[in-house]
């Protein structure tokens, strides 16, 4: 559960520095807000297929696509040069993340007892609130010292290190 409070941190931090990375392009705020708009999009669009995905496919299943959709997007995103590009990238990233979101608060609530759930939710809770600031500073950080590629590739591959913990 720690594994996923910290892939979800890594993978806002990305989605951070794509942003500010798309608007110093040429194109600059609108296509920003044109990038955020094709996230939130992918996260609507698997929130309408959401009870379809989670009623049909065994949840082992939709856990590991969910993050191995993050991983590959997230790649993807980072080394495509155009804007159009990478959008398409985090929209495909986002089609399973609310169905996968289910399906790892069902695990959470089966692998947890009654009387330590609250518990548990509000620790994750704090540490995805303690976490995520952090992580995205580092990437601002590191994104101006060692430019968008380097650090998005770090990103990149702590989401999948940390996906291939979560999925243990």
């Amino acid at each position: 559960m720690l594994s996923s409070a910290t892939t979800f941190a890594c993978f806002n931090a990305f989605l951070l520095i794509t942003v500010l990375d798309i608007s110093h392009d040429t194109k600059g705020v609108l296509s920003a807000a044109l990038m955020s708009s094709a996230v939130s999009v992918g996260v609507l669009v698997g929130s309408v297929i959401a009870s379809l995905v989670v009623q049909r496919v065994p949840g082992g299943i939709v856990v590991v696509a969910f993050y191995l959709l993050m991983a590959v997007g997230s790649l993807g995103a980072a080394f495509a040069s155009q804007t159009v590009v990478r959008m398409a990238f985090l929209f495909a990233s986002l089609l399973v993340f609310p169905a996968g979101n289910a399906v790892v608060g069902g695990f959470q609530t089966l692998l947890v007892n009654k009387e330590n759930l609250g518990k548990v939710s509000a620790g994750m809770g704090v540490i995805g609130m303690a976490v995520g600031p952090v992580v995205s500073a580092l990437a601002g950080l590191g994104s101006e010292r060692l430019g968008y590629t380097a650090i998005s590739f770090i990103l990149t591959a702590s989401i999948a290190v940390l996906a291939l913990s979560a999925l243990r």
